[in-house]
């Protein structure tokens, strides 16, 4: 038989530290919603640079926090927040509009 140690979650810590990286993000979009503990759609014009823009955000909350995030750009909330599930921490996954998951830019 399998056993296991299961530990409380730390939700208050966690809550903290997810306020934090929220104002991190907030600096490059002023258009920011966190739908759930742990994730959140920021608003920005979808267009060649959002790589760059991907990149910077990681690289904050990594050198802010320690963190490593999945990013998922895409031209509405729904395919942006499947596009983030796609991808592991500290990658991305765009996806334009008018594009199938054939269309895609994995980093």
């Amino acid at each position: 038989m399998s056993r296991g140690t299961f530990f409380p979650l730390a939700r208050e810590k966690y809550e903290r530290v997810f306020s934090r990286v929220l104002d991190l993000i907030a600096d490059y979009a002023p258009k920011l919603e966190a739908v759930a503990l742990g994730e959140a759609l920021i608003e920005v014009p979808f267009a060649s640079w959002e790589a760059e823009l991907i990149g910077a955000i990681q690289r904050t909350v990594a050198e802010g926090k320690g963190l490593e995030m999945s990013m998922g750009c895409a031209s509405n909330k729904f395919t942006a927040r499947v596009a983030s599930r796609i991808c592991k921490a500290g990658e991305s996954f765009s996806l334009p509009e008018g594009k199938g998951l054939s269309g895609q830019t994995a980093r």
